[in-house]
């Protein structure tokens, strides 16, 4: 976590929406309308990461964008 930054929920008072967190092999999280929500990673030897968080975020952006449910896109 940046220094300075406020835990996620604090982040709604400087005007931020929803908070999703990467966190590798230890899975994702989303603070999202007062919840808190984990979704383990599926177990896998990465090869390489470069990238894994951009396409992890663009991946729940395009379920939003077909309709998938907050939790179900994460």
């Amino acid at each position: 976590m940046t220094v300075g930054l406020p835990p996620p929920f604090d982040l709604k008072s400087i005007g931020v929406g929803d908070v999703l967190v990467t966190e590798g092999l230890k899975g994702a999280q989303l603070f999202a309308e007062g919840k808190h929500f984990w979704m383990p990673a599926y177990p896998f030897s990465p090869v390489e990461t470069l990238g894994a968080g951009d396409s992890f975020a663009s991946s729940f952006v395009a379920a939003r964008i077909l309709g998938k449910e907050k939790v179900d896109a994460l």
